[in-house]
């Protein structure tokens, strides 16, 4: 292994827990925006990665991650800077979430997989059938996981434009379409489970 490969694979292993997906059971709510425990953004948390750090750097080439000195040596520097950074730089503790999450079934299977920014549902969203079976998918603009489907359990707040629900047997449902407020507009058609039209309507 050349000296180039060592330091690539080094800054994969460093890097890659820092920015693994975030699960649904880490985030934590408070006045209406989301943060995540263990990531830069929360303000409640004391163990913020500071990645951006240009001592990280020197980690990478002052020890080898892949032996277990190696990488002792390197977690406990990296929780001194964290601590350092925690204490020190303010704002990069202060702002709300942003990334992606997901979130599985007991067994594993995807239950939920989105993005978030500045603390806010934004992007694409995908939920599952517990057999993994997508159930809905559309995108979020400033969501704040307010009003709650009652049926689908899927918040309708911030909704923008297509949304398409299935069956559990993969057939859609329906497709709905909203403006950048999350109000109905445009076509929104639904189906029978058989894959027979069931009705269009228009909404203005």
């Amino acid at each position: 292994m050349n000296k180039r490969t060592l330091v690539i694979l080094s800054l994969s292993l460093l890097t890659f827990p820092l920015f693994s997906q975030v699960q649904w059971k880490e985030l934590d709510t408070r006045d209406g925006l989301v943060y995540a425990p263990g990531y830069i953004g929360d303000p409640m948390s004391d163990k913020n990665p500071a990645f951006d750090n240009p001592d990280f750097k020197q980690l990478i080439s002052k020890y080898d991650p892949t032996t277990v000195g190696g990488s002792k040596k390197i977690r406990e520097e990296k929780q001194q800077l964290i601590n350092q950074s925690a204490v020190t730089d303010t704002s990069i503790i202060e702002n709300p979430y942003t990334g992606s999450i997901s979130d599985s079934y007991d067994d594993g299977n995807p239950r939920i997989e989105g993005t978030y920014k500045n603390g806010l549902m934004d992007g694409i969203w995908t939920y599952y059938y517990p057999d993994g079976v997508t159930k809905a998918e559309g995108q979020f603009l400033k969501g704040d996981g307010g009003n709650m489907h009652e049926l689908s359990g899927i918040p309708q707040n911030g909704r923008y434009g297509e949304w398409t629900i299935y069956y559990p047997n993969g057939n859609v449902n329906a497709k709905y379409q909203y403006d950048m407020t999350g109000i109905p507009e445009g076509p929104w058609l639904e189906w029978y489970e058989n894959g027979k039209k069931k009705r269009q309507y228009f909404h203005k």
